[in-house]
């Protein structure tokens, strides 16, 4: 090995990170949101102060809630989805994507269940709050992109005021 008192210790100022172009960079704080927001990226009627994760208590996850909500739920037939809703005590809205072996291969039933959750992730906002959504996945969900799941799935949306009555 060398001496290694022959090494610079300041950077040399290269050329800019080609990986990140300077018009890519993400502006930080309230105002790089709100001009993402106004750039029409984002659709005008979603939320912006709601938090974009899934976590893990938005999930129902035990099978007696599951089969409760698949039981005593009200049905709703959307398209290539059927869905099951139920109040809850929770305060805020959940979900449970299914897929069955119907569907199609596991790449088609993972794929159903991935835009079921992007769905639900970004649209929570709009649901009614304190429901169990369990929203099957059918015959035809796996070819589906996006935009059309939001299409199909909108009947779920709540309008102002229709939160209350259920």
């Amino acid at each position: 090995m060398g001496n290694e008192a022959d090494l610079s210790t300041t950077c040399k100022k290269g050329k800019e990170d080609p990986r990140l172009p300077e018009e890519d960079v993400h502006k930080g704080g309230k105002e790089g949101l709100e001009e993402e927001a106004s750039e029409g990226q984002m659709a005008p009627d979603r939320c912006l102060g709601v938090r974009k994760t899934l976590k893990r208590g938005e999930r129902i996850r035990r099978k007696k809630e599951l089969e409760r909500a698949i039981r005593e739920g009200k049905r709703i037939r959307a398209g290539c989805f059927l869905v099951f809703m139920v109040p809850n005590d929770c305060g805020w809205p959940r979900v449970a994507a299914l897929a069955s072996r119907r569907l199609g291969k596991a790449y088609k039933r993972n794929r159903a269940r991935r835009l079921i959750r992007e769905f639900f992730r970004l649209n929570k906002c709009r649901l009614a709050p304190s429901f169990d959504y369990v929203i099957v996945a059918q015959k035809g969900a796996g070819e589906l992109r996006l935009k059309q799941v939001e299409e199909q799935l909108g009947v779920l949306f709540v309008r102002r005021g229709d939160a209350a009555s259920g």
